[in-house]
């Protein structure tokens, strides 16, 4: 991959300031994507706790500028993003790699699709064409995945409907193949989508389905945020607000274990709602 002649908008000091431009080989280019993809979802700490791992194994450099520059904002790392999925993009299609060609065009979906209008059509674009790659060479591991990308792009487009059937594909596959990783994730966005579509009942089991699924991968805290969005439902909607209450004083319990104070915030929220549905019952 050239360390020159980036995209037009970025200069290649960015890249070199985020240690891409010393990116040894395919592998390390596609972690250094994977950096920027896990920051723009918020989770700056993991991404940088991941920079430094792959720094021991020779893949990526200047772990203390990337630190300060994903700390200016997630716009300006998107872009550079951008570039360096495009770059990607181009070398895997130069060495023929397919694979890799389709990986590089979800990772551009997985950012276009919080832009502007044509960033969310080229990001459907994107991910259409991966999903297209991984039906023709027949590796159902990577399909399950592309159908997800699918679907965050449809969901992009507000198409809740359609993305609802890519993510019912997703986790079909993601089940046949035992991709126990992607299960709760695509579970999680069918419970979006449902709520989106006022199906309530049906985000709730999903909701549900999606905590057992990251809590047995060991992600308690995920799993405990899902409960109280399912807890949230059953109060807010006065369906079975016992139930919700019970969901959100165990999510609770789960956060105060791992230390996290900022989500007793939402508990209490959502303990007054259930008060005040109590109340208004009397």
């Amino acid at each position: 991959i050239p360390k020159r002649d980036w995209s037009s908008d970025v200069c290649s000091s960015d890249l070199e300031g985020l240690g891409l431009a010393q990116v040894v080989g395919e592998d390390g280019r596609a972690q250094a994507l994977r950096h920027i993809v896990l920051q723009r979802n918020g989770r700056v700490k993991f991404a940088i706790s991941q920079h430094v791992e792959d720094g021991r194994k020779g893949l990526v450099a200047n772990g203390g500028r990337l630190r300060r520059h994903l700390d200016d904002g997630r716009a300006r790392v998107e872009g550079i993003g951008v570039a360096v999925g495009q770059q990607a993009l181009a070398a895997y299609r130069r060495l023929g790699a397919r694979a890799g060609e389709a990986q590089a065009l979800w990772c551009l979906a997985d950012i276009q699709r919080f832009g502007s209008q044509d960033d969310v059509q080229e990001a459907r674009r994107n991910a259409d064409t991966a999903l297209a790659i991984f039906e023709e060479l027949g590796y159902p591991y990577n399909r399950s995945r592309a159908l997800n990308y699918v679907a965050l792009t449809a969901g992009a487009q507000h198409r809740f409907v359609e993305a609802i059937s890519f993510w019912e594909r997703a986790l079909a596959d993601a089940r046949a193949m035992g991709n126990e990783a992607l299960q709760p994730l695509v579970l999680m966005n069918l419970a979006v989508a449902d709520v989106r579509l006022g199906k309530r009942a049906q985000a709730v089991e999903f909701y549900q389905q999606s905590a057992r699924g990251f809590e047995a991968l060991g992600q308690e805290q995920r799993a405990a945020e899902l409960q109280a969005n399912a807890g949230a439902i059953l109060i807010e909607n006065s369906v079975m607000p016992e139930q919700g209450l019970r969901n959100v004083q165990n999510a609770l319990a789960v956060s105060r274990k791992l230390g996290n104070r900022n989500f007793e915030v939402l508990g209490a929220q959502l303990t007054a709602a259930y008060d005040q549905i109590g109340r208004a019952h009397v």
